[in-house]
């Protein structure tokens, strides 16, 4: 049986001046090796314009999160074929789920 992909899952909030907030949300494959570390081995999902809070995140990134966790659910995602997909999720420590 093929091993699952590792996807991993960062968010993170950048102050852009003192009234504008940005969160970004991106991923990468673990199985890259050390391009998992640079930004050539991470791609992004989306980006939003506001504070870094539970709110933002629900009310602007709730349908990508949604996406993710329909993903995490079903454990596989359909490119040319099903691949089995394993979620890590990355900030200042990483899980797997």
């Amino acid at each position: 049986m093929e091993e699952p992909m590792k996807v991993k899952i960062s968010g993170d909030g950048a102050k852009m001046s003192r009234t504008t907030n940005f969160l970004l949300l991106s991923f990468s494959l673990l199985q890259t090796g050390e391009k998992v570390m640079s930004s050539k081995g991470n791609r992004t999902l989306c980006i939003v314009n506001g504070p870094e809070k539970y709110d933002t995140l629900k009310s602007l990134m709730g349908n990508v999160i949604s996406e993710i966790n329909s993903v995490i659910k079903n454990g596989k995602i359909d490119v040319d074929r099903k691949v089995s997909i394993e979620m890590c999720l990355g900030g200042i420590t990483n899980f797997c789920l």
